[in-house]
């Protein structure tokens, strides 16, 4: 069996029709190993988002994808439709989906929305489905699920609702599950209960996790791997720890220049000067050149670099890396 279970390789995926068309995802390849944990994380807008729901053939109109394939278990789920991809949403892949609140069913109770997943996925009786529940429920750390159950979601905080959808994820035991900014509209002591959560299942059951955050320090935590994203594009990618510790693109260096650290001797905090591109009209050159400190003529006058292994296991797409002291 091999240790790779989710694939993407070379995806396109673009929105608008006509003269003017968005290129939100431009050549994105990358692996999630069996029980691991990859971090997709750049700033809003930068295509992490539409990676997932282009996984899940969601992407919604006028979204669509134009090239690459997404493998899971070596089969291509670009090539599904229909049927297909309704009977692999929510037993083989699931996603955590990023408003929790407005997320879930105003006018159905916990316990429905749950059984909904259940329902068109197995043929078990009403009896045996609620007790399936209430045992996802309390799983997921919520007390008292016999009650919760009949519970609507007004009645239920933001913490509260990101683990109902996290068991509404999970309730099936999926192979994979997309975490999109899971923790972005909780307080601290709510995050760190649902980045726990999130762990356990990783630990206990096995699941691989594909982690969208704008977080650095969720990142740190949870994952692994890291794919550090722009413009549509990975410019860096690697261990965790490597990155974060030793990162090569400019881009991913100014990004953590910006947090406060308590290692570290009193300093301003850097800002990354100017915004991000318009992807309706990318430049052929590094999109990133505008911003960048650390830009040489190499990258005014070449197309923008591709992904090339700096360190062992390491990989930059940029001209004028960065290197540090010690090296």
């Amino acid at each position: 069996m091999s240790d790779v279970v989710l694939e993407v390789r070379d995806l396109y995926a673009q929105y608008g029709n006509g003269s003017r068309r968005v290129k939100a995802v431009d050549g994105v390849s990358f692996s999630l190993r069996r029980g691991g944990v990859l971090a997709l994380v750049g700033e809003s807008g930068c295509g992490k988002t539409t990676i997932a729901l282009s996984i899940l053939g969601l992407l919604p109109y006028p979204g669509r994808v134009v090239g690459g394939e997404v493998r899971f278990e070596g089969n291509d789920l670009l090539s599904l439709r229909g049927d297909e991809l309704r009977r692999l949403r929510g037993r083989e892949i699931s996603m955590i989906f990023q408003d929790p609140v407005s997320g879930l069913n105003p006018v159905l109770s916990v316990g429905e929305q749950v059984e909904e997943i259940i329902a068109a996925h197995t043929r078990v009786s009403k009896q045996e489905a609620r007790r399936v529940v209430e045992d996802a429920l309390q799983r997921v750390g919520l007390a008292h699920p016999e009650r919760l159950v009949k519970q609507y979601p007004y009645q239920l905080s933001g913490g509260m609702s990101q683990r109902v959808f996290i068991a509404i994820a999970t309730v099936l035991n999926p192979k994979v599950v997309i975490a999109d900014e899971p923790t972005s509209a909780l307080d601290v002591t709510v995050q760190a209960g649902i980045l726990n959560e999130l762990e356990r299942l990783r630990r206990e059951q096995g699941v691989s996790i594909l982690l969208i955050t704008h977080d650095l320090g969720v990142v740190a935590q949870m994952a692994d791997e890291v794919a550090v994203m722009y413009a549509g594009r990975i410019a860096e990618q690697g261990r965790t720890r490597d990155v974060l510790r030793r990162p090569r693109h400019p881009y991913t260096w100014s990004l953590l220049a910006t947090l406060p650290r308590v290692d570290q001797d009193r300093r301003p905090l850097e800002a990354i000067q100017g915004s991000p591109p318009d992807l309706a009209e990318l430049p052929d050159e590094c999109a990133f050149l505008p911003r960048c400190r650390k830009a040489v003529s190499a990258c005014r006058t070449q197309p923008s670099p591709p992904l090339a292994e700096l360190a062992p296991g390491q990989r930059v797409a940029c001209y004028n890396p960065v290197y540090h002291p010690d090296e």
